[in-house]
């Protein structure tokens, strides 16, 4: 008998050592999954943060829930760790996803003007340009740059014929100097869907698109965005 639980303890002292070695080879495992989830946290921080947005925001809304503790073992510690981790590189796609970082033109013919200030056209004095000047061609088809819902799609002023998106998360992009709206107020667009043409109503001197985006009602700089799109696009596979 002695003998018999000598050799059932030797035996769960050997389970219990390929055990710990299980664990610890899954901890590694999970290590390296977080590390490449936060390579890309930190290269989507990186070049997100071009945008002006405060990237805090949108990935702290709505957080909650019971306290629910948990195992502190080191395997469950790397659980928790990679679960965080894939869950915030998660986020931040779905951000990317939700942000204007598309072209509104199809092609690009460089800019008449860009953000910032500028000689104005018609006054010659100094004055905020609060978009891009996009170069483009009498009716030519001008594109949503990420989803949204139209605010309005109407004749604005000095804008012109003008389409607004809000994009959430406190994003807006303008469309001015339209021809022709093809969206209507209400309407959800998908990134890529047709806003309207391009001309040169109200405050204009010939056929090009104002482009704008805003972030909680104030213009910035729209390269940082389309920048942004262009450096995530090039990293694609």
């Amino acid at each position: 008998e002695r003998r018999s639980a000598r050799d059932v303890d030797l035996r769960l002292a050997a389970l219990a050592g390929r055990l710990d070695g299980l664990a610890a080879a899954q901890v590694i495992g999970l290590d390296r999954i977080t590390e490449r989830a936060a390579g890309e946290i930190w290269r989507l921080r990186r070049v997100l943060g071009r945008t002006g947005l405060d990237l805090q925001r949108p990935l702290e809304s709505g957080l909650g829930g019971p306290l629910v503790p948990i195992d502190p073992s080191p395997f469950a510690a790397a659980v928790a760790g990679t679960v965080r981790t894939l869950g915030d590189a998660q986020a931040l796609r779905r951000l990317a996803a939700r942000l204007p970082l598309d072209r509104p033109l199809r092609r690009d013919r460089g800019l008449a003007s860009s953000f910032g200030p500028r000689l104005d056209p018609f006054t010659r004095g100094l004055a905020l340009h609060t978009g891009l000047d996009l170069k483009a061609e009498m009716g030519e088809p001008a594109f949503a740059t990420a989803p949204g819902r139209i605010v309005s799609a109407e004749p604005a002023g000095g804008y012109g014929n003008m389409v607004e998106i809000d994009h959430g998360h406190g994003v807006v992009t303008r469309f001015a100097h339209l021809a022709r709206f093809d969206v209507r107020p209400g309407q959800w667009l998908r990134a890529g869907d047709l806003v309207g043409r391009v001309g040169s109503t109200g405050r204009s001197t010939g056929a090009h698109l104002h482009y704008e985006t805003r972030i909680d009602g104030e213009p910035v700089d729209p390269q940082g965005f389309l920048e942004a799109g262009r450096e995530l696009a090039e990293g694609e596979p």
